[in-house]
């Protein structure tokens, strides 16, 4: 074995000893990665939102609007609190929390749909939160277009036409979607893998931002040198090895139990991940390595880390499209 290998292989170890040896880089480099990704795991369980509160107005009173409430109150997305006397009422409770979003039905809304019509029930809702409100929208438009095309039906049946007629009357055109990948439209197959690989590259990169500094706090900086031959490319190497090896073996926890035990769907075999996975492990270690080498303190290091993981997390795609982003951000 040469020289350098030896120098790496010697680095590796007194790494791997020292992250052991000091308590709080035992925690973050072990602990963090594996118990973060279960809590995610916990909070995104449900998978799916359900049972928003709403509530309801109904100044038409009718069997149609009844019907309504019917469909609103078997939603799986939603939970029908109160029907509310007035809309006033029904303000009050959206701006005290009780309720994230309200339906006005008209007087008149029934005779006026069975005359075919128009006629425009309305939907307040609170849209500060845009994973409610996508959620109430798209379950309030596919119950008021089943009920327009109940009424629908039932007239055209009463005329003579067949059931087929009269739904290729009522629906023309149909839209067979076939979900790919999230077929359930799951937030935890969503979001869990993405918050534990930022996760991940957190803690690789607060760790590298610390392995140099920290030797110089120290004052173990020569023993290190000794041990590397004073070769800084066996430094690098040496340290990056023991970080990456030790997080991707995170990363196999996090993809062949923690991900499965939460329901997380997987498509491709988990070897074509790896060269991806560690690509990526390796590139937070360099980030943090440079960090550790320009900073001067252990607080300046976490500090730097940490400012460096925000727009990291931004950029990654996860919160917002990166084709929507401005060309200079995108590129």
């Amino acid at each position: 074995m040469s020289i350098f290998l030896k120098s790496v292989l010697a680095v590796s170890i007194r790494e791997f000893r020292r992250t052991i040896d000091k308590k709080s880089s035992l925690v973050i480099a072990f602990a963090v990665p594996i118990l973060l990704s279960v809590f995610f795991g916990f909070v995104f369980s449900k998978a799916i939102i359900t049972k928003l509160p709403i509530g309801i107005v109904d100044n038409d009173r009718s069997a149609l609007s009844s019907t309504v409430i019917k469909f609103l109150s078997a939603s799986a997305s939603m939970d029908l609190k109160e029907q509310f006397a007035n809309v006033e009422q029904a303000e009050f409770a959206i701006k005290s929390g009780k309720i994230d979003a309200y339906f006005f039905i008209p007087k008149g809304f029934g005779d006026e749909v069975k005359k075919s019509k128009q006629v425009q029930p309305q939907l307040y809702i609170n849209s500060m939160n845009l994973l409610k409100n996508t959620s109430i929208y798209k379950d309030a438009a596919t119950i008021f277009k089943t009920v327009s095309g109940g009424v629908l039906l039932k007239k055209l049946r009463s005329a003579g036409m067949t059931e087929e007629q009269a739904m290729a009357r009522i629906n023309p055109i149909v839209i067979e979607t076939k979900t790919l990948y999230n077929s359930n439209y799951s937030y935890s197959t969503y979001l869990l893998p993405g918050l534990s690989l930022v996760t991940l590259q957190m803690v690789i990169m607060l760790l590298a931002a610390l392995s140099v500094n920290n030797e110089i706090n120290l004052g173990t900086l020569n023993t290190l040198l000794e041990s590397s031959h004073r070769s800084i490319s066996a430094i690098m190497i040496g340290k990056a090895i023991t970080h990456i090896a030790i997080q991707f073996v995170n990363s196999m926890i996090m993809l062949l139990i923690i991900f499965p035990l939460f329901s997380v769907e997987h498509f491709g075999g988990i070897v074509t991940l790896i060269p991806f996975i560690l690509l990526f492990l390796a590139s937070s270690f360099a980030a943090g390595f440079l960090i550790s080498t320009i900073t001067t303190d252990e607080m300046s290091a976490t500090e730097a880390a940490l400012v460096v993981n925000t727009p990291a997390f931004i950029f990654s795609g996860l919160t917002f499209p990166l084709w929507s982003m401005p060309v200079v951000h995108e590129t």
